[in-house]
């Protein structure tokens, strides 16, 4: 309710705030997920919601760390990583991009084996890009 009231409040200038992304975002995944689990909105796997609740769980942490920064001997620490991690924000893209190379090829191989062979990695979302992103 509190972000709704932001929002209402501060209008388009609520999303200058990267740390406003990360709670609205993660307001709105929660908010499925427990709808989903509850009343079945849409049609979905199971395992895919046990995907998206990983996810909402990693979001929870991002905003422990945020709210950290209360505690004066822990603000500092908790901008300096912030810091650090703007600071290598270009290095990440490329070794995304690196990843996303491999994690290619290794799709083209699982894509061209045939139903008899097993897949060069086993399964472990159950979708061949994102397997192939983490094998």
């Amino acid at each position: 309710m509190g972000e709704i009231l932001q929002v209402k409040d501060l209008g388009v200038d609520y999303m200058s705030n990267m740390w406003n992304y990360l709670e609205f975002f993660s307001t709105c995944l929660h908010t499925f997920i427990v709808l989903q689990h509850g009343f079945k909105v849409f049609n979905m796997n199971f395992s895919f919601l046990v995907s998206l609740s990983s996810i909402a769980v990693i979001l929870l942490y991002f905003k422990m760390f945020y709210w950290l920064r209360l505690f004066d001997s822990l603000a500092f620490y908790v901008h300096m990583v912030a810091e650090t991690v703007y600071d290598i924000s270009n290095f990440i893209i490329l070794f995304f991009l690196c990843v996303l190379t491999f994690a290619h090829a290794i799709f083209v191989l699982n894509r061209n084996s045939t139903s008899e062979e097993t897949d060069l990695y086993g399964s472990f979302f159950g979708w061949q890009p994102a397997d192939a992103a983490v094998s």
